[in-house]
């Protein structure tokens, strides 16, 4: 209902010849794809948007109470997940703030420790981001020392950094408004999506509006 919504308060309403493009598309015997569609994972991924871009009375038609899935769940359900199992091990525990200098340095020369132990020529090291300003700041300070440690902010704050970034480009664009009128969040949270400071907001609202977006693209 939010997809529909913010596409009908872009000013351009949903059409059936979406539909009835696609379905010429698919009957082509040799359809050529533009160069952006040729990796597998792209297909996949226009998939999805045109998923969403079906009125919910089709999918009905398929199965009762069908439902599109979100982005994440869609890519679950093809791509079979391969990755090997992690080993989780704990190091010790300082009865300090993570990001002390002290217990910076400590935990890093830990993971020295742990790299000649088991004889590994680099060590990756994930932290977040209050974290890896400490450790980077550390590293620089002594380049020799620290050569074989590779220093990595988690994915967390870098898809949280990466949004905000995005906000920042569609800030002051009536965006903002587009939001509040498709019900994705109030006034507030609407500004905080912008502003980077509500990671799940983000996420939930950037993924309605870019998938909105490639609807009113493909329309045209």
């Amino acid at each position: 209902m939010q997809y529909g919504k913010m596409q009908k308060n872009l000013k351009r309403c949903y059409k059936k010849k979406i539909v009835k493009r696609v379905a010429s598309w698919l009957e082509l015997k040799q359809p050529k794809l533009p160069m952006c569609l040729e990796e597998p994972l792209d297909h996949l991924s226009i998939l999805w948007h045109l998923v969403h871009s079906c009125p919910i009375v089709l999918l009905e038609d398929l199965k009762p109470s069908c439902v599109a899935p979100t982005w994440s769940s869609f890519q679950a359900f093809l791509i079979p997940d391969t990755t090997p199992a992690t080993v989780i091990n704990y190091g010790p525990f300082f009865p300090k703030s993570p990001t002390n200098p002290d217990v910076v340095e400590q935990s890093v020369q830990y993971c020295m420790d742990m790299l000649r132990k088991h004889g590994q020529e680099y060590a990756i090291i994930t932290c977040d981001q209050a974290i890896h300003e400490v450790a980077l700041s550390l590293q620089k300070k002594n380049k020799e020392k620290y050569a074989k440690i590779i220093l990595r902010m988690g994915g967390f704050h870098i898809a949280q950094n990466f949004l905000g970034a995005i906000g920042h480009l569609m800030q002051s664009t009536g965006i903002e408004d587009i939001m509040v009128e498709a019900d994705v969040g109030l006034h507030g949270t609407a500004n905080k999506i912008i502003n980077g400071k509500d990671y799940y907001a983000m996420l939930h609202a950037h993924t309605m509006v870019y998938a909105s977006m490639f609807a009113l693209h493909w329309e045209a």
